[in-house]
């Protein structure tokens, strides 16, 4: 009786070193799984799973990881109906008693006599231990939970702990190794980005290839890009960029007084703001992202030399799309650094060859702006499949005005004409002096119906408001116009200009007259 009672428990001792052989093995193949991996969640994943390989009577696994600095908390568990795969449990985590959640200094065991019932409802298990684990230089605490049906023996407990220890080395390693790639990729894009920025001089250009790319790393369904007046009194809205057609255009809204603005309340704190804004004005509404429709809102102050030259403000409709814990902001510092850096460069150049491009007499761009826009603007037309417009508009009498009232009334008068066109046109419109006494207008999205409309309106305006001589005598002035619209009337820059140049000489046949299109057709309001 003796000896088989001996005999009994040397068989039991043997089958327990062999339990204790099987779990080193697997920690030993586990090991080299940890310390490779060079994502966070493979190790998540590996240490959930392998706790059932070190100890197979487990029926729950998980791994809290508590973040000193943000105070986030991330619960990933598995079960022994599927170990395989794992899953992040928030209303678990929410549920559990906080006690099993503190950061524990050595193992916590909750036996079936002192584990709460009501987690032993929650997790189906009769036993419970806590093993803390810690990543000082990131201020990360884990903490492996497992349970059971019984409670764990000490050798179980050792692996389980080591294992522990495990995953806070590999955790390490893997979140340093995401920094670094997370540093390249970024320091890869700003490169890019730069590249791009750097190989135009032009503001609009600008802004549609920044916020091309923004599009890329987070949802932006509008876009607006405020410029700061020089007393850093006003802004003006200068464009906007909606999603789709991820297409920019220009704004008209100038002068916009910065105080109590909602731009101004976000420019104070010269950083990225996040934050739910709305503009009382409906107009500004319109183009801008301070709107309800936007439920997340985000303004990036543009500030290069030391000084805030403006501001991109981003909206979307999708609600805490703009959070910390998904968007890298010192990424986007330094995207919006570039971007801003470039705009003060394209600002700068504007400026000193605005004197070039503007004829002095009439304010408006000279021949040789206009020679170099026009097939500019017809090729973004066909790039981007829309219709563009051209008018010509010649003055019927400035020589009899020149012979009459001498040159400087001449200057006067067509001084007064580029005013009333400038004021009929609108903002994305191009004004220029063609030479003498004609000027054209490039009108992008403009449809032939739309060109008669502000054909006849600019005729209109020029025909009812006389130019006042300094004595108060008022001089009557009339214009002929001819247009043409890419692509009905021509495909080519030079084909546009010759087909609206030909409907002006149809025009110019009787005189204050406007044709349009290739038949040079008179607009049916004018008809009759």
């Amino acid at each position: 009786m003796e000896q088989a009672e001996s005999a009994g428990v040397k068989v039991k001792n043997l089958e327990s070193a062999s339990d204790r052989d099987a779990s080193l093995l697997e920690l030993l193949a586990l090991l080299p799984v940890l310390l490779r991996a060079q994502n966070r969640m493979l190790v998540v994943h590996s240490v959930v799973t392998g706790a059932f390989k070190l100890t197979p009577d487990l029926s729950f696994s998980g791994l809290l990881i508590s973040d000193e600095i943000s105070g986030s908390r991330r619960f990933v568990t598995s079960r022994k109906a599927n170990p395989a795969e794992t899953q992040e449990e928030e209303e678990l985590l929410a549920k559990l008693p906080a006690e099993l959640l503190a950061h524990l200094e050595s193992p916590r065991r909750f036996t079936p006599k002192t584990l709460p019932r009501s987690v032993k409802k929650l997790l189906g298990v009769s036993a419970l231990c806590i093993f803390p684990g810690r990543l000082p230089t990131l201020q990360i605490h884990l903490q492996l939970i497992i349970g059971s049906s019984a409670t764990l023996s000490a050798s179980a407990q050792k692996y389980l702990q080591t294992l522990t220890e495990l995953a806070s080395i590999a955790l390490t390693e893997a979140m340093r190794f995401e920094s670094l790639k997370d540093a390249f990729d970024d320091m890869s894009l700003v490169n890019e980005m730069a590249v791009s920025l750097a190989a135009s001089l032009n503001s609009e250009e600008l802004f549609h290839t920044f916020i091309t790319g923004l599009n890329n790393l987070m949802v932006i369904d509008r876009a607006t890009m405020a410029q700061l007046g020089q007393e850093e009194q006003s802004y003006n809205l200068t464009y906007v960029w909606n999603a789709p057609p991820d297409l920019s255009r220009r704004s008209n809204l100038r002068d916009l007084p910065l105080a109590d603005s909602s731009l101004a309340l976000a420019l104070v704190k010269r950083e990225i703001t996040i934050d739910n804004w709305l503009e009382t004005s409906p107009e500004q509404q319109s183009v801008t992202v301070f709107h309800p429709e936007f439920s997340s809102q985000m303004v990036i102050p543009l500030i290069t030399k030391k000084r805030v030259i403006g501001a991109l403000m981003l909206g979307s409709r999708i609600p805490l799309a703009y959070q910390p814990d998904n968007l890298r902001f010192s990424l986007l510092e330094k995207l919006a650094d570039l971007f801003a850096q470039a705009l003060y460069n394209s600002l700068r150049y504007e400026e000193t060859t605005q004197s070039a491009e503007v004829d002095n007499p009439t304010g408006v761009y000279n021949r040789n702006y206009f020679d170099r826009e026009l097939p500019t603007q017809v090729h973004r037309a066909a790039h981007e499949d829309y219709r563009l417009g051209l008018l010509m508009i010649d003055m019927d009498n400035l020589k009899a005005i020149n012979d009459h009232y001498l040159h400087i009334t001449g200057d006067a008068a067509l001084h007064h004409i580029a005013r009333l066109i400038r004021n009929t046109v609108r903002e994305a419109d191009v004004v220029a002096r063609y030479g003498g006494d004609e000027f054209t207008v490039i009108l992008p999205r403009c449809t032939t119906s739309g060109l008669e409309v502000v054909a006849e309106k600019t005729w209109r305006a020029i025909r009812n408001t006389p130019l006042v001589l300094e004595d108060g005598r008022e001089l009557k002035l009339s214009v002929s116009i001819g247009g043409a619209v890419y692509p009905e009337d021509a495909v080519t820059a030079r084909d546009l200009l010759q087909q609206a140049d030909a409907a002006l000489f149809v025009a110019k046949r009787h005189r204050d007259q406007v044709r349009i299109g290739h038949l040079a057709r008179l607009p049916e309001s004018l008809q009759g």
